[in-house]
């Protein structure tokens, strides 16, 4: 397990992924609104 170089205490796991909650095209987080000019808008349910 990887340390803190300042405290010398061990960090926790992995990362979390979070890229599957992002829009491929604006960005977006999917549970909010979609960018103005992004293609997919129509496609989300929360407009």
């Amino acid at each position: 397990m990887e340390k803190n170089p300042l405290t010398e205490e061990e960090l926790g796991g992995e990362s979390a992924c979070f890229a599957h909650l992002l829009c491929r095209e604006c960005g977006a987080v999917l549970d909010e609104h979609h960018d103005k000019t992004c293609g997919l808008r129509d496609e989300s349910v929360n407009n």
